[in-house]
């Protein structure tokens, strides 16, 4: 996912309990630069009622690997058990690709072979060029 204008995904969670209710549901996130070695879990904020929504923010520049779950109490003060994999993850890149620049044009008499980068914090899905402005 890229978001360039919010740095937030908005995140909505459904607790049930058909017989004290739900008292609090608490959201629980951990972040992975590379998706293998993961930070520890930190929870991110606590709400009250059945259908809490979190607007989980992103810190700039943070983009990543994000995995999340909820833990809910109800009012008998029974808690669900932490986790050691989250219900949901998803990856948050905030950063454009950087682009090349070119200072001069090239002329060349021959078909010319030359190579170009393009560099991503993340992995690169399409890349596009136009020889001569043209659009296609």
């Amino acid at each position: 996912m890229y978001n360039s204008e919010d740095e937030h995904v908005i995140i909505t969670a459904i607790a049930k309990d058909d017989i004290s209710g739900i008292l609090k549901v608490e959201l629980w996130y951990r972040y992975s630069n590379d998706n293998i070695i993961w930070g520890d879990w930190d929870i991110f904020e606590e709400k009250n009622g059945t259908t809490p929504t979190w607007e989980f923010t992103v810190k700039k520049g943070k983009g990543g690997f994000y995995e999340l779950y909820t833990i809910a109490e109800d009012y008998a003060h029974n808690v669900e058990d932490k986790k050691e994999k989250g219900d949901v993850s998803f990856i948050f890149d905030p950063n454009l690709p950087t682009m090349p620049k070119f200072t001069e044009p090239y002329f060349f008499n021959t078909t010319a072979e030359f190579s170009i980068e393009f560099t991503d914090d993340f992995l690169l899905d399409t890349i596009e060029y136009r020889p001569n402005f043209e659009t296609e």
